[in-house]
């Protein structure tokens, strides 16, 4: 009885005009909560309500709630989320709005222009309904800003990024994304395929990711590709050509057969490689050895390596990236033992192949050095 009295008396004392217990009875973080504290109880109300509502979000995404922690790409994301979720153009108003005040009093907290906020909103809003929404990745900012663009007109949602900055923090919020695969990272000349390599198998399943390259593509990168997650190929070519049907294409999920990329056991037999292996060590291993081993064609810097080292690279290939040794039968009247590791000049032109160091030209020459010559795995090969 007496805590109910206490209660009701605690309630007959509260002014709701009075801003600083507005705020501590609604404050969602007592960190933000104060840059509310000019508007009338109602508003206040309703944009504490709005921003509380973004940091469940972004906590659910792994995120966090704190200074700097939200940058405009996970609030891009989060207002396609709610676009998503059928919540109404007024409701979506109001978030950004909210969203706008708090970039205005604590830029520290929300470290970026609010007037951004408003595009985004342009962006979302006015994209056509039933459109696809697309992550665009690249280090190439003319690419970058080229595929935005022509996407947004086209009525898709859009959001432009490099490699560097890719997060896939909220890459469930997407339905494509698109990689343009050139980016030199060290000794790899496609080092945004490495950075796809650390997404989940899950991820790469419910968000296709199509991958655009210029040239041909020998067969260990594509192996690469497809160890990574990638769905689709598509040659930059074809993508120039066809730019203003882009957004058609992935929002009826239509892009031409061709372009999906093989199962990595069927590049794997392809290329005589075991059906067990993964390219991704031998490659993370090969980084860490002198650029100039791979980039020199004829090898001539391989002195450069110690005996030592060849052959951790070559137990790796065996071992990881299912370079199988030499077939015994080739050795069985010999009086030399069998090696029980790859040859070097394979695991060596697999290595520059996946790393982008084999010109197209000869290419399908080069293939040829670390796939065996035994007739079976040959037969195999032009099998698969």
């Amino acid at each position: 009885m007496a805590i109910a009295v206490a209660a009701i008396g605690a309630l007959s004392r509260f002014d709701p005009s009075d801003p600083a217990r507005v705020v501590s009875r609604l404050s969602i973080d007592d960190e933000v909560a104060p840059a509310f504290a000019d508007l009338s109880p109602a508003t206040r109300r309703a944009y504490l309500a709005d921003v509380a509502d973004i940091r469940q979000w972004s906590r659910a995404h792994g995120i966090g709630w704190a200074a700097g922690a939200l940058a405009s790409r996970h609030v891009f994301a989060y207002i396609l989320t709610l676009a998503r979720s059928g919540k109404t153009p007024s409701t979506i108003r109001r978030r950004l709005t909210a969203l706008r005040h708090l970039a205005g009093a604590r830029p520290d907290f929300l470290p970026f222009d609010p007037h951004e906020l408003a595009l985004f909103e342009r962006r979302i809003l006015d994209s056509a309904g039933g459109r696809a929404s697309v992550l665009v990745v690249s280090d190439d900012a003319v690419i970058r800003a080229g595929l935005r663009g022509v996407l947004t007109e086209s009525g898709a949602v859009c959001w432009s990024e490099s490699v560097e900055e890719f997060v896939p923090d909220v890459l469930s919020v997407w339905d494509y994304m698109l990689v343009w695969i050139g980016s030199p990272q060290g000794a790899d000349r496609f080092g945004a395929i490495a950075r796809m390599e650390q997404l989940t198998s899950g991820v790469t399943t419910a968000v296709p990711i199509v991958a655009v390259h210029s040239g041909d593509l020998p067969g260990p990168v594509r192996l690469r590709l497809a160890e990574a997650g990638f769905r689709y190929l598509v040659p930059h070519g074809w993508l120039s050509t066809h730019l203003h049907e882009l957004s058609d294409l992935l929002s009826t999920a239509s892009l031409p057969i061709r372009f999906h990329l093989e199962t990595p056991f069927a590049l794997r037999q392809a290329l005589g490689l075991r059906l067990d292996g993964s390219l991704s060590e031998l490659l993370r291993a090969a980084a860490h050895v002198p650029q100039e081993v791979w980039a020199n064609e004829r090898g001539a810097n391989d002195a450069e390596l110690s005996r030592s080292e060849v052959n951790r690279l070559r137990l790796i290939a065996l071992q990881s990236g299912g370079l199988p040794a030499p077939d015994f039968a080739k050795y069985s009247t010999s009086m030399r033992r069998a090696p029980e590791l790859p040859e070097w000049p394979r695991v060596r032109a697999l290595v520059r192949q996946a790393l982008g160091y084999a010109d197209t030209a000869s290419s399908a020459t080069a293939q040829h050095a670390f796939v065996d010559s035994d007739s079976s795995i040959s037969s195999s090969t032009r099998a698969g």
